[in-house]
């Protein structure tokens, strides 16, 4: 029995929510939002048959106030750190590309940001888009 291989192409939601007079480099998890209609996590398990190639990484405008998003692969390896996400604008022809990344099955995603500057009086939500070519096995 021959193992079928498809390939996704999905645009996942980061959401960075910082407190009003959250001080500058402060950490907080990132909210990954695959399915608009099915909610935020901050911990996302990889399916057992599926692998995850992190593809390319942008924001459609500069953030009121910028971070860094550092991803993590079972919880305790820090496998990528992005520019700040000021330099991802999509617009940007010179904008930086994230180095590719694989996230195998059963592997658990989570994103920690950490503002650059301190906020202001009140809360802030930054929002990513990461492009991720997901690897089907059935």
């Amino acid at each position: 029995m021959s193992v079928k291989i498809r390939q996704v192409e999905q645009t996942a939601i980061l959401q960075v929510v910082l407190k009003a007079n959250t001080p500058a480099n402060s950490q907080v998890f990132t909210n990954i939002i695959l399915e608009p209609g099915l909610g935020a996590v901050q911990q996302l398990q990889i399916p057992p048959n599926e692998a995850w190639v992190l593809e390319d990484l942008f924001v459609r405008d500069s953030p009121t106030v910028d971070v860094i998003l550092t991803f993590r692969k079972n919880l305790t390896e820090d496998v990528m750190k992005t520019a700040p996400l000021s330099a991802l604008v999509v617009s940007n022809p010179a904008r930086p590309r994230i180095g590719k990344q694989v996230y195998e099955g059963n592997s658990i995603m989570t994103i920690v940001a950490q503002n650059l500057a301190a906020v202001g009086d009140s809360d802030v939500t930054v929002t990513a888009f990461l492009k991720i070519r997901r690897f089907i096995a059935s």
